[in-house]
Order: C-alpha cells, then sequence, then structure tokens
C-alpha cells in the first residue's frame, strides 16, 4: 500500500466540505486504500470492515445503510463513481493525480463510457486504458445531455428513501414488494451511471482536487 499525503487543498474544495461529516471521514480513509489508479472495491460490508475496523466514534458498528448514504453523498458530489465489472462493483476517485507506480490496476478498467467520462478529470483513467488523446470527454458533451443536478440529487434519495423502507421490511415483505426492491435497487444503478456518463451535473464547478496527492 503506497504512502499517500492529504494535501491542504482538500480543506478548500467546495464539493468535500457539503458532505457531511462521516461521508468526509470515508472519502479521506479511502484516498488511504485506493491502488495508484484510484480504485477499490465498493461492496459495503468490506468498505467498513477495511475503512472502520473499530466502528463509530462510540465503537458502535456502522449500519450497512448508514455507509451506503455516505458512498452516495460523495458520488452525488462529483467526487467518485461506482461501477460494475466481472459481477462485481468497484469504485474510482475523480480528480486523482497520484503518481502512478504501477501499470497495471488491481482491480478492473471501469467500462469504456466510464472512462471516457473520467479522461478530462482523472488522467490516470485514461492513461490506464490507453485512451487514445482524441477522446471525446465530459466537457465537450453537449450541454442538452445535461439534467439538473438538484433534479439528479432529488431522484437519488428518493430511490434510497425507497430501498431503506423496502428493506427495513424485507423480511416480511411479499413476492411483490421483493421484486419492487429489486426494481428501485436497478433504478439506483442506472442513475449511478448516467453519473457516470456526465449526464449529471456536478453540485459546484469548481475543479479544486480533494484526492490529489504526490
Amino acid at each position: 500500500m503506497p504512502t499517500r499525503q492529504l494535501k491542504p487543498g482538500l480543506n478548500d474544495s467546495k464539493r468535500y466540505n457539503r458532505c457531511s461529516w462521516p461521508a468526509q471521514s470515508l472519502y479521506t480513509r479511502l484516498i488511504m486504500h485506493v491502488d495508484d489508479h484510484a480504485r477499490y472495491e465498493a461492496d459495503v460490508e468490506l468498505l467498513i470492515s477495511k475503512l472502520f475496523p473499530f466502528g463509530s466514534p462510540s465503537g458502535r458498528k456502522i449500519p450497512l445503510q448508514d455507509a451506503e448514504k455516505w458512498l452516495l453523498e460523495l458520488e452525488m458530489a462529483d467526487l467518485l463513481v461506482r461501477y460494475e465489472a466481472q459481477g462485481k462493483w468497484y469504485l474510482i476517485l475523480k480528480r486523482w493525480t497520484e503518481r502512478i507506480r504501477s501499470e497495471k490496476s488491481r482491480f478492473p478498467n471501469p467500462p469504456k463510457d466510464v472512462l471516457l467520462a473520467l479522461a478530462s478529470r482523472c488522467p490516470q483513467a485514461a492513461a490506464s486504458a490507453a485512451l487514445p488523446s482524441s477522446a471525446p470527454t465530459t466537457s465537450s458533451a453537449p450541454m442538452e445531455k445535461k439534467v439538473d443536478a438538484r433534479a439528479s440529487v432529488a431522484q437519488f434519495a428518493a430511490i434510497r428513501d425507497e430501498i431503506k423502507a423496502l428493506e427495513a421490511n424485507s423480511g416480511v415483505a411479499s413476492v411483490a414488494e421483493r421484486a419492487l426492491l429489486r426494481k428501485k435497487r436497478r433504478d439506483l444503478a442506472a442513475l449511478q451511471k448516467k453519473q457516470a456518463k456526465g449526464d449529471f451535473n456536478p453540485l459546484e464547478t469548481d475543479e479544486t482536487s480533494p484526492g490529489k496527492t504526490e
């Protein structure tokens, strides 16, 4: 695991500071665990065990729903993207400029559409996939493909609330309710993919690089 140094610029990032305290803690802990290509596993249970081995400040185990909520905060703040590859979920931090020490990531490449969307804000993403220099980026995407950030945040929040309510009753859920839960999870994944493709405006327009390390 490479040694990482947090830069003072992290405190100046509006994206980072508008996340909750727990989400900020999750982000800084992720910086210490992602590989040189800014990737790590996105399984929530694994993240809790690796990033919060002693639980919350009170010593209690962190609920899966809380960690999922913090990940979603970071995703909505345009600080990371989750993607599916080889049947598992992974994440990649955005605006990552860490020096690459290894040619290949320990984790699978994101889908090409995710890499293209990341190319302008994460040089390592483009380099690791050997994308051509002429590859389109989110900055050149037609503006009409963008959606209002507040509307997208509301969509994320609404679906997460529905999923939480259905999960709370999963033990006594009917067949129809379990089917609805699966559908809502697919809807959430679809929104995450839209965000990864650039069809989701970031909450801020500053280009501060909170994850930047030397």
